[in-house]
This record gives C-alpha cells, structure tokens and sequence, in this order.
C-alpha cells in the first residue's frame, strides 16, 4: 500500500491543540527534504498563527529561496 504524503499529514494536525504535533512533521518532512517549498511556506503560516515571528520570516525566506517568482 501507499504511504501517505507527510505534507498532507502535517497539515491534517495543523488545528490548535495538534499544532506542535504538526510543527514537528513539517520539520521532520523537511530534515529529509528541504526542497519541498509548500512545506516550507506551511511552517511559516504555522508559527506565524503561533505568533513566532522571526521563525516565521526564517520559513518564509527559505520558502522564496526556493521559488522566488511570485504566484501567477
């Protein structure tokens, strides 16, 4: 069987009282691979809802570095 996309896991427990649970997929995700931009970009808007504004800026730029053309 398929395993899941860890991206869609991540994002499944993005609710308040899953938040850290979530934060802790997304960077798990990301240790293994740091190219996928939509995790990258959801790690932002997580902290940044968590009011974690310098991780938030982090996760942001390195979401641009990735893919610096703005949305058609």
């Amino acid at each position: 069987s398929q395993q899941p996309d860890p991206l869609s896991v991540a994002l499944s427990h993005t609710g308040s009282p899953a938040s850290r649970k979530a934060e802790q997929e997304l960077l798990d995700l990301l240790a293994t691979h740091p190219d996928r931009l939509e995790a990258w970009y959801q790690l932002a808007m997580l902290t940044l809802r968590a009011g974690r504004h310098a991780d938030a800026i982090a996760a942001f730029e390195k979401a641009l570095s990735l893919d610096p053309q703005p949305a058609a």
